[in-house]
């Protein structure tokens, strides 16, 4: 039997922040590199929506050792 489990609520808020920061940041840094405008609705929906992914891809990613 796994003895795997859903992490904890503060690290999967720590990997939300992170990774759709990260990618809202690279986001926002390409369409500025090809002379597009800044728009705060793209940057949040790229936040909101990539770290919701990757939190949801993580959740069972925790091992508790015995």
């Amino acid at each position: 039997m796994s003895n795997r489990k859903l992490k904890p609520i503060k690290e999967l808020i720590k990997i939300y922040v992170i990774n759709g920061g990260i990618f809202a940041l690279l986001m926002a840094g390409f369409d500025w590199f090809v002379d597009h405008d800044f728009n705060v609705w793209k940057f949040v929906f790229h936040f909101l929506f990539f770290g919701g992914f990757m939190t949801f891809a993580n959740r069972f990613n925790y091992y508790e050792n015995k």
